[in-house]
Formats: structure tokens, C-alpha cells, sequence
């Protein structure tokens, strides 16, 4: 599973906001979709945690998701070291990979590289080679 730039967070009173700017469509039938279910970023980490690998990485100032929910890049930049903390760095089969810097969505460059670590691209080969030098990049 590889998520670039969409950390799971809990959106709380701003569900409506995202639901909206996304066009989000629930599917027909679906017993669990509800226009008031926001998602928990808890059971996205437990869904992740269950494939053989994980990753999620991002700049530590994003320059889009902080919107959504009414922060500063700076503001979402140490919630996200949080949450790298207490819901990927547990599981020993996910990893997080953080650019000290601004912007959105890494993979539009490979060669993007945190400071003293791989680029983006070295460190998804290292992931798909199960490369025991596969690790968390905290970009700080």
C-alpha cells in the first residue's frame, strides 16, 4: 500500500468540506457509507498494517491537506510526526518517508531526497526489494 501525500487523519467538523471538494460517491448498497461516517485515521492504519508492506510519506509542510482541516502547514507538519509516531513507527511492516520542505505529493518526482536519507525512488526500490535497509525517514 503506498499513500503519497494523503496521511489519514480524523477531519472531524470539516467531513462536509472534504466530502464536497472531492465528489466523494458512496456506493450503492454499501451498509458502512454514510454521508456522517468521517473516516478514523486509527482504522486506516489497521487496515494498512495487515499488507505485507506500507508506507506513507509527505512534505512535512504540505501545502494542501492543512487546508482541509483549518491549519498551518507548520500546524499539520507536527500532527503528522505525531501520528508517524504512534501509528506507523509500532508496525514492522510500515514505513514513513517526510521531506523537510513545502509542497504535495512526492511521487510527481523520484529524485526527490529528505535530508540524509534516499530518494523518494531509492527508497521504494528498497521497500519492493524488501531491503533490510528500508526505513523510516524523518525527513528532520
Amino acid at each position: 500500500m503506498i499513500d503519497d501525500s494523503g496521511p489519514p487523519v480524523q477531519p472531524r467538523r470539516r467531513w462536509a468540506t472534504i466530502r464536497n471538494a472531492w465528489n466523494l460517491q458512496f456506493p450503492a448498497g454499501c451498509t458502512q457509507c454514510s454521508e456522517r461516517t468521517r473516516p478514523r485515521s486509527s482504522s486506516t492504519t489497521r487496515r494498512a498494517s495487515h499488507r505485507r508492506r506500507a508506507w506513507r510519506c509527505s512534505y512535512i509542510n504540505d501545502t494542501t491537506i492543512p487546508t482541509y482541516f483549518g491549519q498551518t502547514p507548520q500546524q499539520f507538519g507536527m500532527a503528522l510526526e505525531g501520528l508517524a509516531a504512534s501509528q506507523i513507527t509500532p508496525h514492522a511492516n510500515m514505513r514513513y518517508y517526510f521531506v523537510n520542505a513545502s509542497g504535495h505529493v512526492l511521487g510527481f518526482n523520484f529524485a526527490n531526497r529528505a535530508t540524509g536519507g534516499p530518494s523518494v525512488g531509492e527508497w521504494l526500490n528498497q521497500m519492493d526489494s524488501d531491503d533490510p535497509m528500508w526505513a523510516n525517514v524523518p525527513g528532520r
